[in-house]
């Protein structure tokens, strides 16, 4: 969590190390307001776009400063106005700077963040660059927040590959659900070197463009995975790459659904039928105080 800025002793500087008013320079000309959440170990820094000025320059300003790796931030979300008749906007930029098409665990975390804000209903559609996305809020019996059903459009099988990675080739299944996933099961998942074959990956020769990895096991009528994601590295957990390993596991018969896929940050469950909407269904969290963010 940033510091208190109550403890810090500087009235003119803007590189205190104790305040988060000096780390992010709120005596600059504009300031956002910034919230933070968590959905299954992924962890965003969120900007309120309906509010902002100018959101994207408060998102660079975030991903230069100190907060990426204080909060271990793996992206930044601008929660806005839709511009396709939604009730808002989801963009997603990644942890170099990228703009990333899809993002499930994010797509919660913003109907979350607009749902307590007041701005939408427990039924919201999101629009995102690959499209309207529907969320649905789920309440426990005491009537509070559970957790958040997505969906997630049609996931789209596009083909397997054997990819060379020097002396070793390996078997993959390309999945596109709005973003494109690279899914591989493997024997022990725990044992992969995500660090050195995700990289090596997401940049294949053979693929057309970068490319997350999914690293996945099949156990009972569940999947082991862990992640690679373009322009962050190994995350906690993924949203996306959750939905593209389960469609290959259904396609295959290898599980039935609904099923569990187990990652080192939670549980998502997903429903597929094998022909329509994908839905993920997980929880999305406010993490740590709003702070405010100067550019």
């Amino acid at each position: 969590m940033p510091p208190d800025a109550s403890s810090c002793p500087c009235t003119a500087r803007t590189s205190c190390v104790r305040s988060p008013s000096c780390i992010l320079g709120t005596r600059r000309r504009s300031v956002a307001e910034l919230s933070f959440f968590e959905a299954a170990g992924n962890r965003f820094a969120m900007i309120d776009g309906f509010v902002s000025a100018e959101p994207e320059s408060a998102v660079r300003r975030v991903l230069s400063s100190s907060l990426m790796t204080d909060e271990n931030l793996d992206g930044v979300l601008i929660c806005g106005p839709s511009r396709a008749g939604a009730d808002c906007r989801m963009e997603i930029f990644n942890r170099d700077g990228s703009r990333a098409e899809a993002c499930g665990n994010g797509l919660r975390c913003v109907a979350r963040f607009a749902f307590e804000r007041g701005r939408v209903g427990e039924r919201l559609r999101i629009e995102t660059a690959v499209g309207l996305r529907t969320v649905l809020v789920l309440r426990d019996g005491s009537g509070a927040i559970r957790s958040f059903r997505t969906g997630m459009g049609r996931p789209r099988i596009v083909e397997e590959e054997d990819l060379s990675l020097g002396a070793m080739s390996v078997r993959a299944t390309i999945v596109d659900m709005g973003n494109r996933h690279c899914v591989l099961f493997v024997e022990d998942v725990p044992a992969i070197p995500v660090k050195t074959l995700g990289p090596l990956l997401e940049r294949h020769v053979l693929l057309a463009k970068r490319t997350n990895v999914g690293f996945a096991r099949v156990q009972s009528n569940g999947i082991e995975l862990r992640v690679w994601e373009r322009g962050v590295g190994e995350t906690a957990a993924c949203g996306t790459g959750a939905a593209a390993a389960a469609a290959v596991a259904l396609r295959r018969g290898l599980v039935v659904t609904p099923l569990e896929v187990r990652m080192a940050g939670g549980v998502l469950n997903v429903h597929w039928d094998g022909e329509s909407e994908l839905f993920l269904e997980g929880p999305a969290e406010p993490i740590a105080a709003r702070t405010a963010i100067g550019f």
